[in-house]
């Protein structure tokens, strides 16, 4: 696997990180839907859509660190095509879970002009990946794993060619992606604070109205 302009040392450090901060996200935004009425009713789709965000890029993270230590060219090479797949899947889903539903709320936080401009970043990068990767990513996806064409020599074909994929951009890519959710996250946590204490003032003075539990599916 061409792994050009990776510094593995430094990667490894950066994803172990990345991995931590995934891990927090998880826990979180968890907690955040299982015990915070409040935002469960107002926010749903914002929250479980974070969180189908971090489940799949903490995945995608663990199976990058197992390619590292890899005991033969076989397993990385299995590794790097089920990367593949993950990742085919995470960029196929990203769109769609920070889509119409997903903006319309975000438009409710406090703040949301500037959650909407880093919205706009994260969007962009996914499209860059898909711009550079989404052919061989498809291929290997498509043939590799979901044996599409049921054909023997093309599915060597694809295995094969899964050591020329250019890996080390790949991961890159997707290590700026991860840590840009992240950068997204916070802001959106801070918002969301922001508005349950809006809320809070709102009850004091006895302004607030309880919404119904009416939570959105995706678009």
């Amino acid at each position: 696997m061409e792994q050009n302009n990776l510094d593995t040392n430094k990667f490894l450090t950066s994803l172990d990180y990345t991995i931590e901060q995934l891990n927090n996200s998880v826990s979180v935004y968890r907690s955040l839907i299982e015990n915070v009425r409040y935002f469960a009713v107002h926010f749903p789709v914002i929250l479980n859509n974070l969180l189908l965000f971090f489940i799949s890029a903490k995945d995608i993270s663990i199976a990058e660190r197992l390619y590292f230590k890899c005991a033969s060219p076989d397993e990385q090479n299995f590794i790097a095509r089920n990367l593949c797949l993950l990742i085919y899947e995470f960029l196929d889903d990203g769109n769609y879970y920070l889509g119409k539903s997903f903006t319309n709320q975000i438009k409710q936080l406090p703040n949301s002009l500037n959650i909407l401009s880093e919205l706009s970043e994260t969007k962009k990068i996914i499209n860059e990946i898909q711009k550079t990767h989404k052919t061989q990513l498809a291929e290997i996806r498509h043939n590799s794993i979901g044996h599409k064409d049921k054909d023997a020599k093309k599915l060597l074909s694809v295995i094969e060619s899964a050591e020329n994929l250019n890996l080390g951009v790949l991961l890159l890519d997707v290590l700026k992606l991860n840590r840009q959710i992240i950068k997204l996250e916070k802001i959106i946590l801070a918002e969301l604070q922001n508005a349950i204490d809006i809320s809070i003032k709102e009850l004091s003075d006895g302004s607030y109205k309880e919404p119904n539990d009416n939570r959105k599916s995706n678009s």
